[in-house]
């Protein structure tokens, strides 16, 4: 158990360690249109919110929502996929238990679920930035990807779970 955990903070460190490469690397390149992140965060963000056409003002805060929601996001998926790893150990004994197999099972849907409703708002905030014809076009994205991937890969990305290599489907 104790290797799983060192496992998950050396993975961790170097996502992070990535993540804040990409950002430096950008900086470096002097572009300043992603309020401070350079063309990293600039070019996943027009992906995301070109069709709305968003004015300089609605994408700073925009971003701003969306990096919020990743910082308290990250520790809910992190316990997310400790509940994985104790799901798995549990499935793996010589007899598993059904009883703490399905337990467990509640504790992930039960995180999952707060990860849902923290979309949800996330998506009220988002459209406050917004006027009414971009929050009509923003409504109809959101339906579209709720309805195919659910919300996965945030409110604003694009389909699956990127971390974990889902395809944001649930089987």
């Amino acid at each position: 158990m104790k290797r799983i955990w060192i496992l998950i903070a050396v993975v961790a460190l170097f996502g992070c360690g990535l993540f804040l490469h990409a950002m430096k690397a950008s900086a470096e390149r002097g572009d300043e249109k992603a309020g401070g992140f350079g063309g990293f965060m600039h070019s996943e963000h027009r992906g995301m919110f070109g069709d709305l056409k968003p004015t300089k003002d609605q994408e700073e805060k925009l971003m701003r929502i969306k990096m919020d929601q990743e910082g308290k996001m990250l520790p809910l998926k992190l316990e997310v996929e400790k509940k994985r790893i104790e799901l798995a150990e549990l499935i793996i004994k010589p007899n598993p238990d059904r009883a703490a197999i399905n337990g467990k099972l509640q504790e992930i849907l039960s995180l999952e679920g707060q990860k849902q409703a923290s979309m949800i708002d996330v998506y009220f905030q988002m459209s406050g930035v917004l006027n009414p014809d971009q929050k009509q076009a923003f409504s109809r994205m959101i339906v579209r990807k709720l309805m195919s991937h659910g919300f996965e890969g945030g409110i604003s990305g694009g389909g699956g779970d990127r971390e974990s290599g889902r395809d944001g489907c649930h089987h």
